[in-house]
C-alpha cells in the first residue's frame, strides 16, 4: 500500500469513527443520519441499550431509553437507578446479599440468610451465622444419611433407602414387598427383578418383572401345541398319546403327518380303512392283501374261475363243486383228466 492509498484508508477511518460517535443523548435527540456501511454496529447498539439500558448515569430524553429498572433523570438527561433497583453489589450496603444481574434487584446470597422464609423450605435461618441450615429430619447432601443404606433425594431432602433396600413396602417397586428384618425389597411370588429370581426354565420379562417360560420349555399344558402334554420332571412338552413330534414317534410303516399323526408310508396301511373295498389290512404287515374270493386278474382265482369287477366267479360250463353241476352230474375235480373241473355224468 503507498503513502496516498494510506492516508485516504485513514481519513474514511476517521469519518467512520466520528459517525459512530453517539451517546444515549444524541440517539433520543438527533435521531441517526449513518451511511449503510455502519449501519450493523449501530443497530448493534442500540439493541443493547433498547434491551439493557444506559449504564446508570447514560444520557437519556425518555424512560423507554432507559432499563426497566431506571428512569430518565430530566433533570440531568440521565439514567438513573430506580427506588429498590440495583447495578451492583455495593449499591445493596449489606454484605449478606448481591445485586441479581438478571432482575437488578438485591437477593441474599445463596445460602445466606436473616430469617427462614429466605431457605429453602428444608432449611433454617441459623441466626449465629446468618447461614440457611438444614432442619431436623432433613439432607442436604448424601453425607447426612447412612452411607450404606441410604441417600439423600434432591427432590425431598430426605434421606430415602438405596435402590433395593426398603423401611417400608412403599419404598419398593409395585411388584415388590419390603422384608422389613433384612431391609430389603423382594419380588412377589410370579415377579421377579432378574433371571435369579424365577425357576431354571424361565427368564425374568424386563417389562412386566414376570417370570416367563424359556422358549423349548413349558410350566404346564397351556405353554404346549394342542397335540403335546407337559412334563412336569423335564418342563418339556411331549406328544400325546396318539400323536407325534417326528417320525421317530411312529412306526417304522409310518411318518409324522402335518396333523402330527402318525400316518402310513405309500403302500402300508393302518386298518382296512387303508385299503381298497376288495382287500384287507395285514394286522402284521400292515399292508393290504386281497380279500378271500376277490382279485386282481384271473391268476387270483381258481382254473375254473375269471377275475369279474375285482371278483372270482366261475367260468362258464366249469365247476368247482358238485353243487356247480345239474342233477345227478358230479365234478371232475381230477387235475390228470382231460375233463378237469367239468361236469360229468358217472
Amino acid at each position: 500500500m503507498n503513502k496516498e492509498e494510506k492516508e485516504e484508508k485513514e481519513e474514511k477511518e476517521q469519518k467512520v469513527g466520528k459517525q459512530v460517535e453517539v451517546n444515549c443523548m444524541s440517539m433520543g435527540k438527533n435521531g441517526l443520519h449513518l451511511s449503510a456501511h455502519v449501519l450493523l454496529p449501530i443497530v448493534l447498539i442500540t439493541f443493547g441499550i433498547l434491551m439493557f439500558g444506559c449504564t446508570t448515569g447514560g444520557s437519556c430524553n425518555a424512560d423507554s431509553q432507559c432499563g426497566s429498572w431506571q428512569y430518565c433523570d430530566n433533570s440531568t438527561n440521565t439514567c438513573a437507578l430506580k427506588t429498590g433497583y440495583c447495578m451492583t453489589d455495593n449499591e445493596c450496603n449489606d454484605t449478606l446479599m448481591a445485586c441479581d444481574p438478571t432482575h437488578h434487584v438485591c437477593a441474599y446470597k445463596a445460602g445466606m440468610c436473616r430469617l427462614d422464609s429466605h431457605c429453602e423450605d428444608w432449611q433454617s435461618c441459623d441466626n449465629a451465622t446468618n447461614a440457611c441450615v438444614k432442619k431436623e429430619g432433613y439432607c442436604a447432601a448424601d453425607s447426612d444419611c447412612d452411607p450404606l443404606k441410604e441417600y439423600c433425594s434432591t427432590e425431598k431432602h430426605i434421606c430415602v433407602s438405596l435402590p433395593g433396600l426398603c423401611k417400608d413396602d412403599f419404598e419398593c417397586q409395585p411388584w415388590e414387598l419390603c422384608n422389613l428384618e433384612k431391609g430389603k425389597c423382594y419380588p412377589l411370588e410370579g415377579k421377579c427383578n432378574s433371571n435369579a429370581d424365577c425357576s431354571q426354565w424361565e427368564n425374568c420379562t424386563a417389562k412386566t418383572h414376570v417370570c416367563a417360560v424359556k422358549t423349548g420349555f413349558c410350566n404346564n399344558d397351556a405353554n404346549c401345541q394342542s397335540w403335546q402334554y407337559c412334563d412336569i420332571t423335564t418342563r418339556r412338552c411331549f406328544a400325546k398319546s396318539g400323536y407325534c413330534d417326528t417320525d421317530s414317534g411312529c412306526e417304522i410303516w409310518q411318518y409324522c403327518g402335518k396333523a402330527h399323526t402318525c400316518t402310513p408310508r405309500t403302500g402300508f396301511c393302518n386298518n382296512d380303512a387303508g385299503c381298497k373295498s376288495y382287500e384287507s389290512c395285514d394286522a402284521v404287515t400292515h399292508t393290504c392283501k386281497l380279500k378271500s374270493g376277490h382279485c386282481l386278474s384271473d391268476a387270483n382265482c381258481a382254473p375254473w374261475q375269471k377275475c369279474l369287477n375285482n371278483a372270482c366267479v366261475k367260468q362258464t360250463g366249469m365247476c368247482g363243486s358238485n353243487s356247480d353241476c345239474a342233477g345227478s352230474q358230479q365234478c371232475d375235480l381230477d387235475p390228470s383228466s382231460a375233463t378237469v373241473y367239468h361236469c360229468k355224468n358217472y
